[in-house]
């Protein structure tokens, strides 16, 4: 505490005399952020971990950690156990050797600043920067036309690199599949700033790992041939993909085009995974959901390409690319016009004029036949989706033929998506490439007794497989498949060899609980393994229903009365 504080005995009292302040807030803020907070386990584990890296090359008694964090010696042991769990996503482990302690071992040493990057630093105290330091520092990020948060990830990352030296971790390894995108004649400023903070050279994994957050979007001084030379190199590895993502889900989709489109982000995104960086972006995952086949895509690609640069990629990353898919997706020719027919006898150019305001209300192509007359509209052999008119024909088999709105549903938006979302399943039931049945459960079950039950169901009659059964309990574990408003949409790619899409819908008559969420309703969706153009199709539509039910209270009354012998289209009643 020299010339920062110092204790003063006068007149039988004791008091302390401040020299400078600012010293003794950083003492007093580092105190308090370490060592006061132990019966947090999350921190108590950071700060057991940052003791590991002050004595990395020697063994830690168990002992002497339960002393210093003032813990049982059972509580320091939890705490290692949790710790090797966080430590294996980076291949790294703490070992054991019997009387002489634990040791954190790491095999690649550029790891030591990524995981304390991502385990400690938020929980202790680093050495900082002087406010002359970090002006000089930011007005040269400056020039690179940074980000306040690469700014703040840069000074951190800065830091830890200096904490490190000082506990003697030199990093040296390599960093495989990681790409440098800087112009080298931008980071002359930089490099002479680093070479004055330090007191030796940094080296060139150092170097990587400071300047990693400039190296995850495209800068102004982002060196296009490298960026380009990334690209082309990626690009190999992205063909190499399409065969074990066919091999998964078999999909008529671009995927030459999908990995051209993406190919930029590609670079970014394994940039992020070499130094564990977040992405930015979140898609949540009621929005996920929305695209199932998509995000079955996205999740197998982060897969893929994990194994294929051995190194672990945040599920963050499955967000972004579930969008770039489905983009793909949607972007495949569809030769599915919709038809509509409109009858009405007030004449010919009313019936133009309704015909072109549903046109207008559809992003698609779609034909619209008109007719004057009930006696023209039964001549038709057209097959309609649904037949605007002022009301119910008197003649049976017209209303028979489509689905009858009245007239006015041309002009109200919402309500005629709504209806066609429902047609549009209820077509793909009809033509057998979706099948559809509700199931009554009972409050005394569990959620995932009841699923289990459906699922058991569906494999005695040959429908769905064991593996299909194991692959839902392993999501189940992993993560909730709970969305929105008491609504569960547990959805599982099927290698039965049907070729459907299989909707099972269960209804509770009263909410139950799991995971501390309340399921009203389950949709158990069956993804079958090979998709041709008609069944992505469907798929897309199958979850266009579900979102639309699942906002509807007239659509899950419905659904809770549903009769098996009326047919899907039961559920537009009302609406």
């Amino acid at each position: 505490m020299t010339g920062i504080a110092q204790i003063i005995f006068r007149n039988g009292v004791f008091f302390i005399e401040i020299e400078d302040y600012e010293k003794l807030t950083s003492i007093q803020t580092s105190f308090l952020k370490e060592d006061l907070d132990y019966n947090d386990p999350v921190k108590r584990q950071a700060l057991i971990l940052k003791e590991l890296y002050r004595k990395h090359d020697e063994y830690v008694i168990l002992d002497d950690l339960a002393e210093k964090f003032l813990s049982s010696r059972g509580t320091i042991n939890k705490d290692i156990q949790a710790l090797r769990s966080e430590l294996n996503y980076f291949g790294a482990e703490i070992q054991t050797k019997t009387n002489r302690g634990v040791k954190l071992f790491v095999p690649q040493d550029y790891k030591y600043a990524v995981i304390f990057k991502s385990l400690v630093a938020r929980y202790c105290e680093l050495p900082q920067l002087s406010a002359q330091e970090g002006l000089e520092l930011e007005e040269i990020l400056a020039t690179f036309g940074v980000t306040e948060e690469v700014t703040r990830q840069f000074k951190t990352n800065l830091l830890i690199v200096l904490w490190l030296r000082q506990q003697g971790i030199i990093m040296q390894a390599p960093v495989p599949h990681y790409y440098f995108l800087l112009k080298e004649s931008s980071c002359q400023a930089l490099q002479t700033y680093l070479a004055n903070f330090f007191e030796s050279p940094l080296n060139i994994t150092e170097w990587l790992f400071i300047t990693s957050p400039m190296n995850i979007s495209k800068l102004r001084q982002t060196e296009e041939s490298k960026l380009e030379e990334a690209v082309a190199e990626l690009s190999q590895l992205g063909q190499g993909l399409i065969p074990a993502l066919k091999k998964k889900i078999d999909v008529n989709l671009d995927f030459c085009h999908f990995f051209m489109e993406i190919k930029y982000h590609l670079v970014f995104l394994v940039n992020r995974a070499a130094f564990d960086i977040k992405s930015n972006e979140f898609i949540s995952d009621e929005i996920l959901t929305m695209y199932p086949l998509a995000l079955e895509l996205a999740k197998e690609m982060v897969t893929l390409l994990s194994q294929k640069l051995a190194e672990n990629i945040r599920d963050q990353e499955i967000g972004y690319l579930t969008v770039y898919f489905q983009m793909e997706l949607d972007a495949t020719p569809q030769n599915n016009l919709h038809r509509f027919a409109v009858v009405n006898i007030a004449g010919s150019s009313i019936n133009k004029f309704i015909a072109k305001q549903i046109k207008a209300l559809f992003d698609e192509e779609v034909i619209v036949d008109t007719f004057s007359s009930e006696e023209e509209f039964k001549a038709s052999q057209a097959k309609y989706l649904l037949t605007f008119t002022n009301d119910y024909f008197k003649d049976d088999q017209l209303n028979r033929k489509a689905p009858v709105v009245k007239l006015d549903t041309a002009f109200n938006k919402g309500s005629l998506q709504e209806k066609m979302r429902i047609l549009l399943v209820n077509e793909a039931i009809q033509a057998g490439l979706c099948q559809f049945s509700v199931t009554k459960f009972k409050t005394s079950k569990s959620y995932l007794d009841e699923v289990a039950s459906l699922i058991d169901r569906e494999i005695a009659q040959g429908n769905l497989t064991e593996e299909f059964k194991e692959s839902w309990r392993q999501k189940e574990a992993e993560k909730s498949n709970i969305f929105g408003d008491g609504i569960a949409i547990p959805h599982l790619i099927d290698d039965s060899g049907h070729h459907r899409i299989l909707v099972k819908a269960g209804i509770f008559d009263k909410a139950v609980t799991y995971k501390s969420r309340k399921v009203k309703v389950v949709f158990l969706v069956a993804i079958p393994k090979e998709l041709d153009d008609n069944l992505t199709r469907t798929l897309s539509n199958v979850y266009d229903a579900i979102n639309t039910m699942a906002a509807n209270a007239n659509m899950l009354s419905n659904l809770k009365n549903y009769d098996d012998n009326r047919g899907f289209i039961q559920i537009m009643e009302a609406i």
